[in-house]
């Protein structure tokens, strides 16, 4: 029998298990390899050819992909996306060094990403994004070099979880009841669809415009 971890203390569980701390996801885990291996090597019942003989024989469904893409990635307990051209890399997390005489409470200080000092802003501040609920912080931290004109800015995020293709004429208008920062810097909300059980999540999409604006602002 496999034992599935990564439902009960991996990524899709509580994330408690000490190995997300090397490997950053179960899909980089020796473990859940070898359990995919388990799976595909196993014996077929006479049932599941049947069915794997009735999809097989179905006329296909043709999809047209997404016309553009958005980086998704979750601060607090709020998922947020931004487009690709924006983000110079994805980094590991690391420590932000004061700066003096700054006021400001998004611009959190400096860091050192791969050797170039870079200044740190809050997008949890600057977007007011509420902390109650979140999710809890296991390992999956990630700091993301964003870039704009002669902008640059290091922001950290709770997780990181890839590139989400989507259709322009898609992108849902925002809600009535959203109001604040969130309002102010969102473009429109995207739905997605994660993992095997398609938990359907709202992204909101940010406008890359006007976010650096604020940042810009808040660094003068």
């Amino acid at each position: 029998m496999i034992s599935d971890c990564w439902n009960r203390v991996g990524v899709r569980g509580d994330r408690s298990c000490i190995e997300l701390r090397q490997h950053s996801h179960c899909h980089n885990c020796p473990v859940y390899r070898a359990a995919a291996v388990t799976l595909l090597d196993r014996e077929l019942t006479a049932e599941q050819r049947r069915e794997q003989t009735r999809q097989f024989a179905e006329a296909a469904v043709v999809s047209t992909p997404g016309r553009a893409s958005a980086l998704v990635f979750r601060v607090a307990a709020e998922w947020l996306a931004l487009p690709p051209k924006v983000f110079v890399e994805v980094a590991e997390a690391c420590r932000a060094h004061s700066l003096p005489h700054q006021r400001s409470e998004v611009i959190s200080g400096i860091a050192n990403v791969r050797g170039e000092l870079i200044v740190t802003a809050s997008l949890r501040v600057l977007l007011s994004v509420q902390t109650e609920g979140a999710p809890p912080r296991r390992g999956s931290e990630r700091v993301l070099v964003l870039a704009k004109g002669a902008a640059r800015f290091a922001c950290s995020v709770d997780e990181v979880h890839g590139l989400l293709r989507y259709d322009p004429d898609k992108v849902s208008k925002l809600p009535a009841t959203l109001a604040g920062a969130a309002a102010r810097f969102s473009a429109g909300m995207l739905s997605w669809e994660e993992g095997a059980q398609r938990t359907v999540r709202t992204v909101s999409l940010l406008d890359d415009t006007l976010l650096f604006e604020a940042l810009n602002r808040s660094f003068a």
